[in-house]
């Protein structure tokens, strides 16, 4: 009688307490992913600003009990697994398997400056810890002034769920990146997480982040001459010729020179993308009027025109696997210029053989400074490589607004579909193993200085200023962090990696017996979480080699 009762109200009607407004929320979301059934992204977005007025009314009326708000959400939870997707691509080349990326983000704070966190924000998360779904993920919008219990709290909760929930975006940097293109804080303060790594404000919508230039690959044709060895095929004139570069310095030149060479490819291709896009967009009006106030006024849609803003036309193009160049050229500065263990021409066609008869060197590559451990032999090459790309990018305007490209890093699990292009390279890794996950993540097993280490590598310059999807993934057994102590220094870890201009960092806490036990006996292991690239997932439902890929990245302790 109560469901029939709160159902006749909304959402035809504003809700009028919480009950109501968790229905009226279920229905409208349901509606967003009928509308769009192969839309691979419907996020839920900032459930505390939406229900936390109600809550706290209902609560101070003696209405509800946090039990009974908890049980409510418990339901979304579930509902919300309800949903299907339309999928035509095969599952192993899927950018994100396991997920519908229903996103929820909770905290941050509003354009006065005033907190958001309110009772819901500790109620999302103790959802999340007791059901234990892969999804809805859940971002906090991370503050230095945010509560220290809540963060404890969340990562507490992130121990015991294990899979990388919740994961944590910076507030400051996220409202930065529209205010310093001429938004107003009055919007630019109200952004939440979408897909596996995007995030947009909920004024208006953006331009979806799937161009994605494989930088490994790229680097694989440089040193060819602009062929790619797995193919035969010409993917570029010969732009220099790999046989006559002199020492890594100019190794990093060359692949500029073609890196420039292929974003224009890119560019070329976006233009085709988007017109077609803009002409024949699968968002139907009634999504958009669901989503934006700025369509019902206009009578149009986003992409028709109705955006009131300039830099939400702007597509997010981006790259994936700028860690394993910084690896890459690396190893050639350390085992042809340094150690002299072989010429340039050598190494090119040892790697054209995948390694087949070379594993010597192979080990001298993978034994090479890798990035990760703090140390300027290979992060200095990392820093320059990550200062120069996004200019690159951003040395040619948007066609469509004029406005300076928005850059975006691919993760998801699009590392795993990457490195099947790709041949062996010069950091020891063999032909189509996948690349380094995420945007900012060392390569498996590479860091081994401990997670500071890791941090400070990451953020030895302010990548993500520029690129808008950058996720940084850490792995820590589960029996590490195991008392207030060290999760006092997980903490800080974060305090730390957002101080320096980080933007997305997350942490699976899993045991690696445990992972290898659920590969080889899923039946035992249905409800095992994991963190992927930008999402959480069962770890049963991934592809076998996105599995062992999670399995090889470094468990870190204290």
């Amino acid at each position: 009688l109560k469901i029939a009762d709160v159902c006749s109200k909304v959402p035809g009607n504003a809700p009028s307490d919480f009950w109501e407004a968790v229905q009226w929320f279920r229905f409208v979301h349901m509606c967003l992913y009928k509308e769009s059934p192969e839309r691979p992204a419907v996020p839920m977005g900032a459930l505390d600003r939406m229900f936390g007025p109600y809550l706290e009314k209902d609560l101070a009326e003696g209405k509800i009990t946090l039990q009974d708000a908890a049980e409510l959400l418990g339901a979304l939870w579930l509902k919300t697994r309800e949903n299907e997707q339309l999928v035509t691509i095969k599952r192993d080349h899927r950018a994100a398997p396991g997920t519908l990326l229903p996103d929820v983000t909770i905290c941050g704070m509003d354009e006065f400056g005033m907190e958001e966190t309110n009772t819901v924000s500790w109620l999302v998360l103790e959802v999340m810890r007791q059901t234990k779904l892969s999804e809805p993920t859940i971002y906090i919008r991370y503050h230095k002034d945010l509560d220290y219990e809540f963060l404890q709290h969340a990562l507490e909760c992130n121990i015991e769920f294990g899979g990388g929930n919740p994961a944590f975006l910076n507030y400051q940097l996220g409202t930065r990146r529209y205010t310093d293109r001429g938004v107003p804080l009055s919007d630019a303060a109200y952004w939440t997480a979408s897909g596996c790594l995007g995030y947009h404000m909920d004024r208006a919508q953006h331009m979806a982040g799937i161009l994605n230039l494989n930088l490994p690959k790229v680097f694989e044709v440089m040193l060819n001459d602009g062929v790619d060895p797995m193919t035969g095929l010409r993917c570029a004139p010969a732009l220099c010729k790999a046989a006559e570069l002199k020492n890594y310095e100019e190794v990093k030149e060359a692949f500029y020179t073609y890196l420039d060479y292929f974003m224009v490819k890119q560019r070329k291709f976006y233009l085709l993308w988007f017109g077609s896009e803009e002409e024949n967009g699968p968002m139907s009006s009634y999504t958009a009027a669901l989503y934006y106030k700025d369509t019902i006024k206009y009578g149009m849609g986003m992409r028709e025109g109705a955006n009131p803003y300039n830099v939400c036309r702007v597509h997010w193009l981006g790259d994936r696997g700028l860690t394993d160049i910084a690896d890459d050229i690396a190893g050639i500065r350390y085992v042809v210029d340094d150690k002299k263990l072989c010429t340039l021409p050598e190494l090119i066609e040892i790697m054209k053989n995948n390694w087949e008869g070379h594993e010597d060197l192979r080990q001298a590559c993978l034994n090479a400074p890798k990035y990760g451990n703090d140390d300027p032999y290979v992060d200095d090459i990392f820093e320059e490589l990550a200062i120069k790309v996004p200019e690159l990018y951003q040395k040619r305007p948007d066609i469509y607004s004029g406005e300076k490209p928005m850059l975006f890093k691919g993760a998801a699990s699009g590392h795993v579909v990457a490195g099947k292009a790709v041949g062996a390279l010069p950091n020891g890794r063999t032909a189509h193993e996948p690349i380094n996950d995420a945007g900012t993540s060392p390569g498996p097993g590479c860091d081994v200085n401990g997670p500071t280490a890791n941090v400070n590598s990451a953020t030895v310059v302010p990548v993500a200023k520029e690129y808008c999807g950058c996720a940084h993934n850490m792995k820590f057994d589960r029996g590490i962090v195991n008392t207030t102590e060290k999760i006092d220094k997980l903490l800080s870890l974060v305090q730390v990696y957002m101080k320096r201009d980080g933007w997305h960092i997350q942490f699976n806490i899993l045991d690696n017996d445990e992972l290898r036990d659920a590969k080889e006996h899923p039946e035992n292991h249905k409800d095992l979480c994991v963190r992927v690239g930008g999402y959480a997932a069962y770890f049963v439902d991934l592809p076998w080699e996105l599995q062992d890929e999670i399995i090889s990245r470094t468990a870190h302790s204290f």
